[in-house]
């Protein structure tokens, strides 16, 4: 068809189909959350394990049992902790995006309802 461009996006399993006209809404929210992205001068955080147990939903027992390959609970998709110094008192975290990727990950690997 001349003069008509058709663009097809993929949505998980949904297929959408916009026209020209109807574009111009996405692509100006796209390009006010790239903005907002490149003005933050960080993505991600380091998260001590209060907030940690709080996103997954664990006990702490539970949760570092995920950590521990000698355990039978041990999950190697668990993200692994870090020290905020080089001391063996420095404080442990983990980086928040790998914990969210955790649990989604753990949410795509349930059987759908």
């Amino acid at each position: 068809m001349a003069g008509h461009i058709e663009i097809n996006t993929r949505l998980a399993a949904h297929e959408v189909h916009l026209a020209p006209q109807n574009i111009t809404p996405y692509l100006e929210r796209l390009e006010a959350i790239l903005q907002t992205f490149q003005r933050s001068p960080v993505l991600d955080e380091a998260i001590r394990l209060p907030e940690v147990l709080s996103i997954v939903g664990l006990s702490k027992s539970t949760w570092y049992a995920r950590l521990n390959a000698r355990l039978p609970g041990y999950d190697a998709r668990a993200p692994k902790p870090f020290k905020l110094g080089t001391s063996n008192r420095s404080p442990t975290a983990w980086w928040r995006s790998e914990v969210m990727a955790y649990v989604l990950a753990c949410a795509a690997a349930q059987p759908a309802h």
